[in-house]
């Protein structure tokens, strides 16, 4: 070679390899092994104009284009010979510096140069560079400094990697730069604004490589859309865990949390906050908004955790405090408020910690209540009541912590339903969170174990719980959407649940959410859902979360007997890597055998559901994202393992085919298989992965 110090390797479209290197450029030819030497030369203006060599690339004419240290190079093939293309102080329309960092072309076909701290388009019939640079409105005017790397996407975007500016987008147009830097504070944002490479995936992810690690950058709107405190900025959310919000009929987005309550009018931007003032007893109380609801008339209602319920002059801002007093018959029976309903005749009802139910008569501001009667079947089961709501029919159904009850305002009745540890059909949970009615009168409740379908003619309950997809069975909250979808709020992220076919799609920290717990929710009347949590606000569309169609290619990574790692070898029943093998032979005594494989995406890796089959068998199992953890003992199943035992006996023929899937909808496809295995008869426990 022209020199040890090796700068780029490129193979041309004809097979051809070349390696540029800082002692001139080399063709290496493949037949004898030798070098071809192309060197800058002082003496022939047709040789290199530099021999340290920057960039290679040959566009679709086949011309090949050399960048160097020294000026940017074409050669002509047949002749061997270089053209030139230099500064000229002169032509603002010549190359703009001597020093080529890399050369591209796009697909209209338009090639792209990156010069010194210029990026440039070259007309090549015309010989001409155009300049570009883009608008900062904290700077003005400025070229394109210092442009690292190029990448051209599916989309036909530019992406511009840079030496101080960050990461550069230019629109398929042309016209258009947007620049992703550096945020001091964000964890979220690009971790340096030296971008030394890009690289758009299968999936369509940008990967950009910084000075300061590795981003992964996903360019669809995301959608779950996250509002967070902002320390710089009044009008942003309370830095406090968010305990409640609500959605009102004039369009406000009223959002509290501890002695703090937020309006936010979503037109103009505009916040408004009410804060609690010792000195005024008419302001906020200091406790922990549990539950806001608005009356018909527009009234808005407080259930605080200690301060009592309130109402709000939506006027002057004052608030009124309905507090319980022991000596005052007629008062609130607990200051610990849980939940809020207003019923089909304007009736408010007040759900307490430790003083049962409460309903408000609006004239004399007095309450009527209902205790747990510890010698009254028919009394309410626990006087604590979380959850509330009203059926089709006038039915309260209250959610405790010992219990669903049934309530007939009219009778003053309760029914109550528990758990039942010897009855699969009873409630999975004697604790209650949420209540709610489907669009087809189907009553559904969400418990600490699992949501349960009510079956009300039998008294009966249906549960679902993590054995039928859900992520975990603690369901705090459950909302319905405009096409009939319940969505549900858990310990371990939210869940889109089919109520006709019980199937569950899930939607975790990977998808957008701002973690793992998130609190109570509300929906606006344009359909939109909004549920605050300890990190802020998450809004999203239902009806605009596209399920991901990648189908990520399966690899087959290793192979065990034994579970002992096998090698290939002249005395092992592999030849070649397991990944490279078509085929496979056993015999009787390598009857116990693993297999390990992965799914190639990197968006979620997480959540890559698995499954497999063998011509043995017909019976498929479905499954959540399993961890790469060792094999499982011989009598569990494939659902929690890449690594799955399997056990044979003779020399039957049994092609295995572990297949992967992105969730959410993704479609079943991607495969690894071994067409002509010969392994042993399945048995019964491992007849499929999921």
């Amino acid at each position: 070679m022209s020199n040890n110090w090796v700068t780029r390797i490129y193979e041309d479209r004809s097979g051809r390899l070349w390696i540029g290197t800082n002692g001139g450029l080399d063709r290496l030819d493949t037949a004898n092994g030798a070098f071809i030497h192309y060197r800058h030369n002082p003496q022939d203006a047709g040789s290199l104009s530099s021999n340290a060599i920057t960039a290679l690339f040959e566009d679709r004419n086949g011309d090949l284009w050399v960048g160097t240290a020294s000026g940017l190079n074409r050669l002509d093939r047949s002749t061997g010979r270089f053209s030139h293309f230099l500064p000229d102080p002169a032509d603002p329309q010549s190359v703009g510096h001597n020093y080529v960092f890399c050369i591209r072309e796009d697909h209209a076909g338009v090639l792209w140069v990156a010069i010194g701290s210029w990026l440039s388009s070259f007309d090549r019939g015309a010989g001409r560079f155009t300049h570009f640079s883009f608008h900062s409105e904290e700077s003005g005017s400025q070229s394109v400094e210092g442009v690292t790397s190029m990448y051209e996407d599916r989309d036909g975007v530019l992406w511009l990697g840079t030496v101080e500016s960050g990461l550069l987008k230019l629109d398929s147009e042309r016209k258009k730069f947007i620049r992703y830097a550096r945020e001091p504070g964000n964890s979220n944002g690009l971790p340096d604004n030296l971008v030394s490479a890009v690289f758009e995936d299968a999936e369509g992810v940008l990967w950009v490589g910084t000075e300061n690690g590795l981003s992964r950058f996903v360019r669809k709107p995301a959608a779950f859309v996250n509002y967070r405190h902002e320390a710089r900025n009044p009008q942003s959310l309370p830095d406090s865990p968010i305990t409640s919000v609500l959605a009102d009929s004039k369009g406000f987005l009223w959002i509290a949390g501890a002695g703090k309550l937020n309006r936010l009018d979503r037109r103009t931007g505009e916040l408004t906050v009410y804060r609690h003032n010792p000195k005024d007893r008419h302001s906020l109380p200091s406790n922990p908004i549990f539950s806001i609801r608005e009356d018909r008339s527009g009234t808005l209602w407080l259930g605080t955790y200690g301060g009592g319920l309130n109402r709000m002059d939506r006027e002057t801002g004052r608030f009124v405090a309905y507090r319980h007093e022991p000596k005052r018959p007629g008062s609130l029976s607990s200051d610990l408020v849980l939940s809020l309903l207003e019923d089909r005749h304007g009736a408010l009802w007040v759900g307490t910690q430790g003083g049962g139910l409460n309903r408000l008569d609006p004239v004399t501001g007095r309450f009527a209540s209902w205790r747990n009667g510890p010698k009254d079947p028919h009394s309410l089961s626990h006087d604590n009541v979380i959850a509330m709501f009203e059926d089709r029919a006038g039915f309260l159904w209250l959610g405790t912590l010992d219990g669903l009850n049934r309530f007939d305002p009219r009778t003053e009745q309760f029914e109550i339903y528990r758990h039942n540890s010897q009855d699969p059909r009873s409630l999975s949970h004697n604790k209650v969170n949420a209540i709610w009615e489907d669009r087809h009168g189907t009553l559904w409740i969400g418990t600490e174990n699992g949501l349960n379908q009510v079956d009300r003619s039998r008294g009966s309950f249906t549960s679902f719980t993590r054995k039928n997809g859900l992520p975990d069975n603690r369901i705090q909250s459950i909302l319905e959407d405009d096409q009939g979808y319940l969505w549900l709020v858990t310990n371990n992220g939210l869940s889109r649940f089919h109520p006709q076919m019980g199937t569950v799609r899930n939607y975790s920290e990977s998808d957008g959410l701002p973690g793992k717990s998130i609190g109570r929710g509300c929906r606006t009347q344009s359909g939109e859902m909004i549920f605050g949590s300890n990190n802020g606000l998450t809004a999203f569309y239902p009806d605009r979360l596209s399920p991901n169609p990648y189908v990520p290619p399966v690899v087959l990574t290793d192979f065990y007997l034994f579970n002992r790692p096998v090698h290939p070898g002249a005395n092992s029943p592999l030849r070649k890597p397991v990944w490279a093998t078509d085929s496979l032979t056993l015999t009787h005594s390598q009857s116990i055998f693993s297999l390990e494989f992965a799914a190639l995406s990197y968006a979620a890796p997480e959540r890559i559901g698995w499954r497999a089959s063998s011509r043995t068998g017909t019976r498929w199992t479905t499954g959540g994202a399993w961890p790469p953890i060792p094999a499982f003992p011989l009598e569990d199943t494939f659902s929690g393992s890449r690594h799955p035992i399997m056990t044979g006996y003779g020399t039957r023929r049994a092609p295995l085919s572990p297949s992967g899937s992105c969730r959410h909808g993704g479609r079943h496809g991607g495969s690894a298989a071994w067409p002509d295995s010969a392994l042993g008869a399945w048995r019964s426990q491992p007849t499929g992965l999921a």
